[in-house]
């Protein structure tokens, strides 16, 4: 796991037992690595693949291991076998107590030292077997208060002065195109609303083109902005199919996605919940960075093989937002009321002064 190719040292070789352990923490594709490298080994000797590891931080359903051992055990090939440290009652020989019994003392006693850990992911993750992310490893800061009905939406905020964006994440498969509405209202407040989202599997060139129409024609948008990395897909859209999309602008990716963030915790950008804009809250909520990456290097990279084609065409867009621009009218009624007696003071005094002089 420490670099991509350092699986393909196995390659080749033959094995009766082949052991990947610590499963919950590789943070490359172990499908792969089991199915594709180990795998042919194993069935030249009719061998035996034997995964270990725990509850990890990774609940995306392009994790392997969370597909193989997770709550919903989708791979059905792997016979699954569940180890809980309180079945576990041999004997620890100079205490002369059940291993389980020592394990539950010292929780206790962790317990009582601080109760507020029994919260924390390591302790669910490692004593409750639970599948859980550590909040400091989710990429996008997104809270419930993030999500709105669509009733919570300002009146008149749709209306002549509402602009919106389409941002697109192109793709195929396994990584599905992905089309991203938001809007904004610089008249009402300084929120972008993520109105309805989209992903489809499998798209050729001219149905993406045609999906961008009828977007465009339902919400007329401002600006269309793409995924340019397929320049055959971006020139064969503008050429073709005679649409003014523009190429997003990828580069410091990490550092604009914090700024999102920052968007995300002050409530200036909302998801309006609707069957459309569901997988996008999902994939906001499961998409991390790599834990081991990150605590070795500081460096912010998103974990391989898990999709983020929602959550790029949501930052596309956002980085051509100017729903911050707005500015609220900071004179309220009373203060122009106020404005007024106070003029008329001024002028009374000054009409005293002429006089007196």
């Amino acid at each position: 796991d420490a670099t991509p190719t350092q699986k393909d040292k196995f390659r080749g070789s033959k094995f009766r037992l082949a052991v990947i352990d610590e499963c919950q923490s590789h943070q490359r594709d172990t499908r792969e690595l089991a199915s594709q490298v180990l795998g042919p080994g194993l069935r030249d000797l009719q061998g035996t693949l034997l995964m270990l590891g725990t509850a990890g931080n990774n609940t995306s359903e392009n994790n392997y291991w969370f597909r193989v051992a997770g709550p919903t055990q989708q791979e059905p090939e792997f016979t699954v076998f569940r180890g809980h440290w309180k079945d576990n009652i041999a004997i620890e020989p100079t205490s002369n107590k059940r291993i389980c019994d020592l394990i539950q003392e010292d929780i206790d006693n962790e317990l009582k030292l601080n109760p507020l850990i029994a919260k924390t992911t390591w302790f669910r993750q490692e004593y409750l077997d639970e599948w859980c992310i550590d909040d400091s490893l989710l990429i996008y800061k997104l809270s419930d208060a993030n999500i709105i009905d669509e009733y919570n939406i300002p009146k008149g905020f749709f209306s002549r002065d509402t602009k919106y964006i389409l941002g697109i994440d192109f793709g195929h498969n396994p990584d599905p195109c992905a089309f991203t509405v938001g809007a904004y209202n610089t008249s009402i407040n300084s929120i972008l609303y993520i109105v309805e989202s989209h992903r489809q599997l499998n798209m050729n060139i001219t149905e993406c083109a045609n999906k961008i129409k009828d977007l465009r024609e339902k919400y007329e948008p401002d600006v269309i902005v793409v995924d340019g990395s397929n320049r055959q897909i971006v020139d064969e859209i503008r050429r073709v199919h005679n649409l003014p999309i523009i190429e997003a602008e990828k580069q410091k990716k990490a550092a604009f996605q914090q700024m999102l963030n920052s968007d995300l915790q002050t409530l200036n950008v909302q998801i309006v919940s609707n069957p459309s804009t569901e997988y996008l809250i999902k994939q906001m909520n499961n998409l991390i960075w790599n834990e081991k990456l990150l605590k070795e290097t500081g460096k912010r990279k998103e974990i391989e093989k898990v999709h983020n084609d929602g959550c790029d065409s949501l930052l596309y867009l956002w980085r051509y937002s100017r729903h911050l621009f707005y500015k609220p009218n900071l004179q309220s009624s009373y203060n122009d009321q106020y404005i007024r007696e106070l003029n008329k003071y001024t002028n009374k005094l000054n009409q005293r002064d002429k006089e007196y002089y």
